[in-house]
């Protein structure tokens, strides 16, 4: 099926009133809304627009989020719970949630917004806790709010599963999903229609995901397990734009393990995971689509990450660290590394006003990437905010920021918009409003 920028408002508007109609013919206690959004406007020190700094081997995530948010983003959720069973028996219900994402001062279109969940699920089923559902959705187990960045079990897409089957020390989570050529992100924004046939129909991935969560060391301390596999058959393109290609036998396997301590004062986890193939990426974004040939196959990934959350009565403090060694990313034969730590400290100095401070230093190098360089950004932000309640996650946020990052010379030119093309260092300042609930 092919997506076009309309037909993607088309779809989302009515699914989600669908979703709500199921909702309205519910009791109160059945409906759920959650929400998240940030907007802001800015200014850089070139008098244009708010210029967002990132860099181009970061893989995908924001460094150091805080004064370098560009434009407006926002997910609207519902979730209806039409059958809703007592304590320990069976329930059922349907979520559906509406994305958002538009540059500043500019109207939400067509091309801006998708249906990024759209799933059903039971729970308490056969007498047990167990879990089961099927459609499009979030598959996400932790992320790092200072990069906006699921680290650990970022999976996403259409498929089914089943979740918390007891195993006597934590729970087992089973899912497939089977992500196709043209539609692995008709849903992104903007949208991307990619109409694709071939001898085999539309090509088409598999991924299997098994978790072991909630593995107990002692009251404080917990194990999660993460195991992946993934394989595209060989099938050659008759249509689209690919007409002609073939895609080759590809594989792919991750494993990894996220160990959690909770402390006096916070959290903290880290994680170690391994991808390989197909799955190099640590996600499903990667899984279909490679002709023969291509770098994927030896491809690979080890991923490190420690990620701290603390809060005291006047101060908090998040941070994280993060390594990945990289494989045949950009090119086959060649190796890449990258690194990223950051801190926020927030001060609390009344009950709805904060200081916020964000320090946080990338580099990463590639064979296959810019003959090799490394590339190296350092980022500063200070944000005074005035929240709900004295706590780092209050939400709402309403804050200023003043946001000064700097890069090496290896870096001139991949980093920030063109008007930064010849520099290695940029400022820029703004508003910006944060809420979820």
């Amino acid at each position: 099926m092919r997506f076009s920028k309309k037909s993607v408002l088309v779809f989302s508007i009515p699914a989600f009133l669908a979703s709500f109609s199921v909702a309205h013919s519910a009791t109160a206690d059945q409906l759920n809304y959650e929400s998240y959004f940030r907007s802001g406007i800015g200014r850089n020190d070139k008098g244009g627009a708010q210029t967002c700094f990132s860099n181009p081997l970061a893989g995908g995530h924001n460094d150091f989020r805080l004064g370098n948010e560009c434009g407006a983003y926002g997910e609207l959720s519902l979730r209806a719970t039409p059958v809703k069973g007592a304590e320990n028996e069976p329930s059922f219900a349907a979520t559906t949630m509406l994305s958002f994402n538009f540059p500043s001062n500019t109207d939400a279109t067509s091309s801006n917004v998708g249906v990024v969940q759209l799933f059903a699920e039971g729970s308490h089923l056969f007498g047990k806790d167990y879990g089961a559902w099927i459609g499009r959705r979030y598959y996400r187990d932790i992320d790092a709010h200072m990069d906006d960045f699921f680290y650990y079990g970022g999976v996403a897409g259409e498929g089914a599963g089943i979740t918390h089957v007891d195993v006597g020390n934590g729970t087992l989570s089973v899912a497939l999903f089977l992500p196709t050529l043209n539609d692995a992100t008709p849903f992104s924004t903007p949208p991307t229609t990619v109409s694709t046939s071939s001898e085999r129909g539309v090509p088409q991935g598999r991924y299997l995901d098994l978790r072991l969560s909630d593995f107990a060391l002692n009251e404080k301390n917990h194990l999660h397990f993460w195991l992946g596999f993934a394989d595209q058959s060989e099938t050659t393109i008759t249509g689209g734009t690919l007409v002609g290609q073939t895609l080759g036998n590809f594989v792919g396997y991750l494993a990894g393990s996220r160990y959690r301590s909770d402390l006096e004062n916070g959290t903290n986890d880290l994680a170690l995971v391994y991808g390989k193939g197909l799955l190099s990426r640590l996600n499903t974004g990667d899984v279909v689509g490679h002709t023969v040939g291509d770098a994927i196959g030896g491809s690979s990934n080890l991923r490190i990450v420690d990620h701290a959350t603390f809060e005291h009565e006047t101060w908090a403090m998040h941070a994280l660290a993060l390594a990945e060694l990289r494989q045949d990313f950009f090119a086959k034969s060649k190796k890449g590394w990258y690194f990223s730590a950051g801190i926020r400290p927030v001060y609390f100095v009344t009950e709805n006003f904060h200081v916020a401070v964000e320090l946080g230093h990338d580099e990463a190098e590639d064979d296959g990437y810019q003959g090799g360089k490394t590339l190296r950004l350092t980022r500063l932000t200070i944000a005074p905010e005035i929240v709900a309640a004295k706590k780092i996650w209050s939400r709402p946020a309403l804050r200023f920021f003043y946001s000064t990052s700097f890069w090496n010379n290896d870096a001139r030119g991949l980093i920030g918009t063109g008007a930064y093309a010849n520099d290695t260092s940029g400022n820029t300042w703004g508003f910006q409003g944060e809420v979820w609930f």
